[in-house]
């Protein structure tokens, strides 16, 4: 979950995300793989502009593919990235009106996960 201040309008945003999938792997060398398969992802979020005074609400589920790299620092600890296309379909309301839509998106692997393998 993420909490952020605005500044400019002194709001709050909120967001619960949840992510379900299936990869293969395929290895290049003994540290290196490259991981392929498909995501499903659901999600909320909260927005409140103080400066507007409009709280809006959102909901959001969709999917698709994702490709990643992975760096195994020993048998059980490794360091990955990963780039997916997105197919969501959204509502959202506020105090006046409900609306819903369908968005796509390429996310480009901008963070690093730590993996821990049990």
């Amino acid at each position: 979950m993420r909490y952020e201040k605005g500044d400019f309008a002194s709001g709050l945003n909120a967001s619960v995300n949840l992510r379900f999938g299936s990869e293969r792997f395929t290895d290049i060398t003994k540290r290196w793989r490259v991981y392929y398969g498909g995501d499903f992802k659901t999600g909320f979020a909260y927005t409140n502009n103080s400066f507007l005074d409009e709280p809006v609400r959102s909901v959001y589920g969709g999917g698709g593919p994702v490709c990643g790299l992975q760096f195994n620092i020993n048998a059980r600890l490794s360091l990955s990235t990963e780039a997916s296309y997105d197919l969501l379909v959204s509502t959202e309301k506020d105090r006046n009106n409900s609306t819903w839509g369908i968005a796509t998106g390429f996310q480009v692997p901008n963070f690093f996960n730590l993996n821990f393998d049990f």
